[in-house]
């Protein structure tokens, strides 16, 4: 029965020097807490953009090496939102039985993210989750700041989260 469980928000299958380090830092806190198992979440928000692999595949090939802990969990890659991220971690927790309460749950993001990954996280994976942000992106909140609002208002309205579920997916196919 995994005690603690580490989650690596991801931010693209193209491995910038800023994501390094904000993976970096992930590695350092896994590699002293040594946690059960890591979860990747993720998918291919970027297809074609940049890479065709998927952001957990970046970050498993970056991350790998450098973890002095065994254990990983990969979980998803066919998410293209947040929410969708955080959905999918709930329910692979309940496939493999992993209870919620009594298991540590420590999630990574970027610091623009923190507070609609604490929303979320208390949301689908309950009270005791903790997340820890890391401000790495160079580039402006402001568009994040935007989705993290449109995201509050899909947790509320599940057909918002479906239709920006659905945007993506075109924005992001082959067309």
């Amino acid at each position: 029965m995994a005690q603690h469980i580490v989650i690596i928000c991801g931010y693209g299958s193209v491995l910038t020097q800023d994501i390094k380090r904000y993976l970096d830092h992930v590695v350092g806190f896994c590699n002293r807490e040594r946690p059960e198992a890591i979860i990747f979440p993720g998918g291919f928000a970027h297809k074609g953009i940049a890479s065709d692999r998927s952001e957990p595949a970046a970050m498993i090939e970056y991350v790998g090496p450098l973890l002095n802990v065994i254990p990983f969990i990969y979980a998803g890659d066919g998410s293209y939102t947040t929410m969708g991220n955080i959905k999918n971690i709930a329910k692979f927790l309940k496939q493999y039985d992993i209870p919620q309460n009594g298991t540590a749950i420590t999630i990574f993001c970027e610091a623009s993210e923190k507070r609609i990954i604490e929303l979320l996280a208390r949301r689908f994976l309950g009270p005791t989750t903790h997340v820890k942000s890391v401000s790495w992106n160079p580039e402006s909140a402001f568009p994040r700041m935007i989705m993290n609002i449109y995201t509050w208002m899909a947790i509320r309205i599940p057909s918002l989260d479906k239709l920006l579920h659905h945007a993506r997916v075109w924005q992001f196919s082959d067309k």
